[in-house]
């Protein structure tokens, strides 16, 4: 079983503040590593990865620990990055089992390719595209995890519908994500690559609607983490919004405290049968 979760339970057991460290692994002088304790990985699942895999963590969670994956499934990553969490599902699923990571960057791409070939795991593949086109084959996964990644894509409800539509009827979905209530919009404003998942992150009602919107029942969301206004300003920093520096910093951190946290989602696809009654109880609504 996936280590079980209470709603509201401090993430500090499992999320962004596992290591009991503040939160300034976007600074320069930080390594990079420090990025996946933080994000609640535990030490022993990262040994003996590649190292580029785990520096080069951006996530939030710790998906694949609260996945009852299984020897034999097949798993879906929609934005895998330099595949941290592709080579732990990898161990998972074992050599009967495959796992598919998506991204669109190339130089990405590349990296989780090596760190796959550099511990020999041949269930493992990285393909081209995006969330919202997922170049998977429809109801061929048995998971869809993901790592701080739909909180950046603009398009969350074609993202949320094309996770239904790869998920076999009854597969599930565990994702760690960024959600955000209360931002102000000259923060909204800095819409960059660095800045996505801030600025673009929903609210976590939000979320759950647009999951459950697409189809997707059986939603949970809890272990939330709720950002610290240090925190709040190290992100600021990273992030780069305005010229303002440490006081642009501050004045984020002031204007979004208690509004910005990190989450798990759970849901599933509804089995065939199911999955018409609903249908069939929409059209009678009408």
């Amino acid at each position: 079983m996936a280590p079980d979760w209470t709603p509201g339970r401090s993430a500090k057991e499992f999320g962004p503040g596992a290591a009991g460290h503040r939160w300034d692994c976007c600074d320069e002088r930080t390594p990079e590593s420090l990025v996946a304790r933080l994000a609640g990985y535990d030490p022993e699942d990262l040994s003996g990865l590649p190292a580029d895999a785990v520096t080069g963590a951006s996530g939030c969670g710790t998906p694949v620990a609260f996945s009852d994956l299984l020897p034999g499934e097949i798993v879906l990553d929609p934005r895998s990055g330099a595949g941290l969490d592709l080579l732990l599902a990898s161990r998972k699923v074992g050599p009967k089992g495959r796992v598919i990571g998506v991204d669109w960057d190339d130089a990405l791409i590349e990296r989780a390719r090596s760190n796959a070939a550099a511990v020999g795991f041949a269930n493992l593949e990285v393909r081209r595209g995006s969330g919202e086109d997922l170049p998977v084959v429809d109801e061929s996964m048995d998971w869809v995890i993901s790592n701080r990644a739909i909180s950046r894509c603009p398009d969350k409800a074609k993202v949320f519908a094309e996770i239904h539509r790869v998920l076999k009827p009854g597969g599930r979905v565990c994702m760690a994500d960024i959600v955000a209530e209360g931002i102000p919009e000259w923060v909204r404003a800095c819409d960059s690559p660095g800045t996505a998942w801030v600025v673009r992150a929903t609210s976590e009602q939000d979320y759950v609607a647009g999951l459950a919107e697409a189809g997707l029942t059986g939603i949970r969301d809890g272990g939330r983490y709720v950002y610290e206004a240090s925190e709040l300003a190290a992100m600021a920093g990273f992030t780069g919004c305005g010229e303002g520096g440490e006081a642009a910093a501050a004045e984020f951190a002031k204007e979004t405290v208690g509004g910005v946290w990190s989450t798990y989602f759970f849901a599933r696809k509804p089995l065939r049968r199911e999955e018409d009654i609903r249908n069939d109880e929409k059209e009678e609504s009408r």
